[in-house]
C-alpha cells in the first residue's frame, strides 16, 4: 500500500479518536474555544507550512523526481552540478 495512504489513514484515525476526547474533557470551555475564520485560517496556514517544509526537507519519496544517485551497496548520494 502507498505510504501516503497510510499517513492519511493514521491522521484520520487520530482525529476521530482524539477530537471527541478533547471535546468531552473541555465541555465547559467550548464557547471560549471557538476558532472563527481567522483562527481556522491560521491553523490551516501553520499546518500547510509544516507539511510543505517537511516534504521540502525530507522529500516525498518519489524516486522519479530524485536527482541523487543510488550506489551499488544500496546507499544514496547527492551530486551537485
Amino acid at each position: 500500500m502507498n505510504p501516503m495512504v497510510l499517513v492519511v489513514y493514521r491522521q484520520g484515525i487520530a482525529t476521530l479518536v482524539l477530537a471527541p476526547i478533547t471535546i468531552m474533557a473541555n465541555r465547559t470551555k467550548l464557547k471560549e474555544m471557538r476558532l472563527g475564520w481567522t483562527g481556522f485560517f491560521t491553523v490551516f496556514v501553520a499546518a500547510f507550512i509544516g507539511v510543505a517544509s517537511g516534504i521540502a526537507v525530507n522529500g516525498d519519496g518519489h524516486d522519479e523526481l530524485d536527482t541523487g544517485h543510488h550506489l551499488a551497496d544500496g546507499s544514496h548520494c547527492r551530486v551537485s552540478a
